[in-house]
């Protein structure tokens, strides 16, 4: 769908809902993750998870979300394993022109993700 937001940036890919009125990020796994080494703290105005240890995102959202109806599962795309956190919009008539403002924001480890994402998407 051309009119829905969505992109990519290092370690991580995200588009919007069909309704528009959620933000779905999506994050690859490695092989071994167990769900208790996988951390994601979701605010108002900002997004960090954490995987195995490692800070692989953290940044200051685009647009506020709600944090109650907020929430993120693990997803399999074949063989791959995904982190899907699903972001309500506070505004859902608002289009995101990035996840985070002023474009992506990523921890250490977000790089050395970013071909996994690109093999998933």
């Amino acid at each position: 769908d051309p009119e829905r937001e969505g992109g990519a940036g290092a370690g991580y890919a995200w588009e919007a809902s069909g309704t528009g009125a959620e933000v779905r990020v999506a994050l690859p796994l490695g092989e071994g993750v167990r769900v208790r080494e996988i951390r994601v703290h979701v605010k108002t105005h900002a997004l960090a998870c954490d995987i195995a240890g490692e800070h692989v995102l953290d940044g200051e959202l685009f647009a506020g979300v709600d944090c109650d109806e907020s929430h993120w599962d693990l997803e399999r795309r074949g063989d791959a394993v995904e982190l899907v956190v699903s972001l309500a919009k506070l505004d859902p008539h608002q289009k995101w022109e990035s996840l985070f403002k002023g474009g992506e924001a990523l921890g250490a480890a977000g790089a050395a993700l970013e071909a996994e994402v690109a093999e998933v998407v």
